[in-house]
């Protein structure tokens, strides 16, 4: 990310894979941030990659509450890692994301 200077931060999954986030200090609607997520994919060589937000607008029922997603650490699993692979602790990945989130 740090080469495309995209304020993203990559975690590991279970499966050994990647999942990347973005954090902003705001709310944003989703239709931008998902249109975003998806510009940013092509960039990194992954277009076609699943991309959440899923969808854009909540349905007219108060159940709706989206797609989730797994969070980092939840379980000790899917620590955030750095360019080098050096692998953050909870307060280390909470500072980067406060380093890299968006403002506006």
């Amino acid at each position: 990310m740090a080469r495309h200077q995209l304020p993203l931060l990559v975690c590991k999954t279970k499966s050994g894979g990647a999942h990347l986030y973005l954090f902003t200090t705001v709310p944003v609607p989703a239709g931008l941030i998902k249109g975003r997520l998806m510009e940013w994919a092509v960039i990194l060589g992954c277009a076609g990659v699943e991309v959440f937000p899923k969808q854009v607008q909540l349905a007219d029922n108060e159940n709706d509450l989206g797609n989730w997603l797994n969070m980092p650490y939840h379980h000790g699993t899917r620590v955030c890692v750095t360019a080098a692979g050096t692998e953050l602790g909870v307060a280390d990945f909470i500072t980067a994301a406060q380093l890299v989130r968006l403002t506006h």
